[in-house]
């Protein structure tokens, strides 16, 4: 766990590198891979093929392509080529798979294959259940009034809603060094992740119709589930998480105290988290959720301190994550070095200058 940080960088740098090497070369070893899922290692023809996604593959029969045809999603290298244990942006080798329950998976690394093949339901989503929603009228009224307390506490609903976009800069240490993290956000869709891990550079740029990750100024499209999944872990955190609350698709109810804490329940479009607030001030004291991790599905438990104003409102300026049954992975628990709300130079920020290498 503690070289997760180092992993990460590899895995940033072969998305941008690797997918050239593998254009034109089939994948899966060239089996086929609707009979693979039948648990049968049958070579497929070159003359026998189709492109799904990125990954070209091979059939051993017409009969077996019509099948793939039909039902890609089913046949075809599932979670859109990500690393099946350390999930999106990590990609997995389009030979490095395995099969669970009639489907293949692939892996970023050697010792991700074998995490994932000693107990595949640690890691992948369906096997997990959703948390409980179950509000009722008067837990929904309770949960509005938990809600515009918290609001009042951070400062306003009036100094919340003006903000259109933000920039934030963490600080996070980890057993290699320091990580620095830029996030750059605009309202609705926009967001720009970038770390500096000593020499090097990484992150994600994400837009309604692109996605991109990269390394060292070069970057790499990626599939849109993966700027999905960026952009759900950054929605986590507790600024976010507060701007959505007026969107479509937020919702929330109380669901008791949870020892010193008042909870509140919150579905964002979906990702459904845990709000613990202070009984007395409204303040949020720590966010949790169920989510991936390279130990499996934990839930993790982000407290925040230091709360500081920032332009009108009062934000935190530490964060301190846990993960039930995980080692945190290095920069989950960080500093915050500055925020600004509504940069002047959100939109240069928003794009950044990066060669596109070719797919």
């Amino acid at each position: 766990m503690n070289k997760i940080t180092w992993i990460v960088l590899l895995a940033a740098a072969g998305a941008v590198h690797g997918a050239a090497q593998d254009a034109g070369k089939a994948a899966l070893e060239g089996l086929d891979p609707v009979l693979l899922t039948e648990d049968q290692e049958i070579p497929g023809k070159e003359g026998i093929s189709l492109k799904h996604g990125r990954f070209l593959y091979q059939f051993s029969t017409e009969e077996t392509r019509s099948r793939f045809q039909k039902d890609p999603e089913r046949y075809g290298i599932q979670l859109d080529g990500a690393c099946a244990r350390m999930g999106p942006p990590v990609e997995g080798s389009a030979d490095a798979y395995f099969v669970y329950n009639h489907r293949i998976y692939v892996f970023g690394s050697s010792e991700c294959y074998k995490r994932f093949s000693a107990d595949p339901k640690k890691y992948l989503e369906v096997e997990h259940p959703k948390p409980d929603w179950n509000p009722t009228a008067e837990t929904r009224n309770r949960g509005k009034e938990l809600l515009s307390k918290t609001i009042s506490a951070i400062g306003g609903a009036e100094a919340l809603d003006r903000i259109r976009a933000y920039a934030e800069t963490r600080q996070a240490k980890t057993p290699h060094g320091e990580l620095t993290i830029r996030i750059y956000a605009k309202l609705p869709d926009s967001l720009v992740t970038e770390t500096v891990s000593g020499d090097h550079t990484y992150g994600s740029m994400i837009t309604a119709g692109e996605a991109l990750t990269f390394f060292e100024g070069t970057g790499r499209k990626v599939p849109s589930s993966f700027g999905r999944a960026i952009r759900a872990n950054t929605q986590r955190d507790l600024l976010p998480l507060l701007l959505a609350r007026s969107a479509q698709g937020f919702d929330c109810y109380a669901i008791g105290r949870k020892g010193n804490f008042e909870s509140l329940q919150v579905n964002d479009q979906g990702r459904i988290s845990t709000l613990l607030l202070n009984s007395e001030s409204g303040r949020i004291e720590a966010i949790e959720w169920l989510g991936a991790s390279p130990d499996g599905y934990v839930t993790y438990h982000v407290a925040y301190s230091d709360y500081r104003p920032v332009a009108g409102l009062f934000l935190p300026f530490r964060a301190d994550t846990t993960a039930e049954g995980s080692d945190v992975p290095p920069g989950r628990s960080w500093t915050v070095a500055s925020y600004d709300l509504n940069p002047a130079d959100i939109e240069a920020k928003l794009r950044p200058s990066l060669k596109i290498a070719e797919q």
